[in-house]
């Protein structure tokens, strides 16, 4: 399910920066770059796109929240109005989601931050109200990791990519899935830019229940796809 969400979210996000960006002088749109929203709208294309389900997609539809508890102190007891930031419907099947972003740079990747970023997911996964998540449906906390790389060390980005790679293998969990969009026209891209901005990573974690967890990859520099 997730991996052919996954190849439509890809093309889309190809399709964007191949229309608004000039890879040889080093000028790029690249929309994973801007904030969770508009990596949201991308994953939400992506999902209106499946031919093999019928899809219905919501993107901060309102919603009464659940009183939530923070350092033993009730934020609300009764609850509130308030909005979430994606509802989706594959056939009968319901995923309520939250979603944060966050920048790395690939050449100080490690344990920490990813382990960091998986329980982030799960939190947001955990926002959501439970009298939702019954039979098939999901609640869902999604982390949008925007990869970044300064291009005095694009003669290193293969083994930061492996390190990336193995990061993903060894954080794999039953309810996580994981998905990496690399550009490599970013990565080989002239231009003066001290900083570029070559992918994207995605972490998908179930505050339920078990998802499928294969690792996804879209690179052909790594050519681990």
């Amino acid at each position: 399910m997730f991996d052919v969400i996954f190849k439509e979210f890809d093309a889309i996000h190809r399709e964007y920066a191949h229309s608004y960006s000039n890879y040889e002088e080093g000028n790029f749109d690249l929309a994973y770059f801007y904030n969770e929203r508009a990596n949201i709208s991308i994953l939400a294309g992506a999902i209106w796109r499946q031919s093999e389900y019928k899809a219905l997609v919501l993107e901060e539809y309102s919603t009464d929240k659940e009183k939530q508890t923070g350092d033993n102190q009730d934020i609300d007891a009764r609850g509130y109005r308030g909005r979430r930031d994606l509802w989706f419907c594959l056939n009968d099947q319901q995923f309520r989601c939250e979603a944060k972003q966050l920048w790395w740079s690939l050449e100080s990747l490690n344990e920490h931050d990813f382990s960091s970023a998986i329980k982030l997911a799960d939190r947001e996964a955990n926002k959501i109200e439970k009298q939702y998540i019954y039979g098939d449906n999901f609640a869902l906390g999604i982390v949008f990791i925007t990869l970044k790389i300064r291009r005095t060390n694009l003669g290193k980005s293969s083994s930061y990519l492996a390190e990336l790679d193995r990061l993903i293998a060894t954080h794999q969990q039953d309810d996580l899935v994981t998905h990496k969009l690399v550009l490599d026209e970013v990565l080989e891209a002239g231009g003066e830019s001290a900083t570029l901005y070559p992918g994207v990573l995605v972490l998908i974690k179930s505050g339920t229940k078990a998802l499928r967890n294969e690792p996804t990859f879209s690179n052909e520099l790594v050519g681990e796809c």
